[in-house]
């Protein structure tokens, strides 16, 4: 459950920084995209123990015309790489924001 109000929480942080131009000041719009990929982490780990409860397996057989264990061990594999791609794109993106604030530190008036 915090996952799902997690996902909805960084979710609604990156549509309100998107939709409001006065928000995209500098530093925020890194923020909005820290925000959206780690709502689209969270969901999928909301999702991935449910993709067997819709049958998602099922869907990946019948579509690559695999058996129904190949496309269950297809489909957590997926789960998982999607995940470490999420994670990996948010731990940048918050490097990102880190050196820019560093930087903003020595030279506070100088915009990039």
């Amino acid at each position: 459950m915090l996952g799902l109000l997690s996902c909805l929480g960084n979710a609604l942080v990156a549509l309100l920084i998107w939709k409001h131009v006065e928000l995209q000041a500098h530093p925020q719009k890194i923020i909005m995209y820290i925000a959206a990929t780690d709502a689209c982490m969270f969901c999928n780990r909301f999702m991935a123990k449910y993709y067997c409860t819709f049958r998602l397996n099922v869907a990946l057989a019948w579509t690559l015309n695999m058996k129904l264990r190949y496309a269950t061990n297809l489909a957590i594999n997926l789960a998982h790489f999607y995940d470490g791609m999420f994670l990996m794109l948010s731990i940048n993106l918050n490097l990102c924001l880190c050196v820019d604030l560093i930087l903003m530190l020595y030279k506070p008036l100088v915009s990039p």
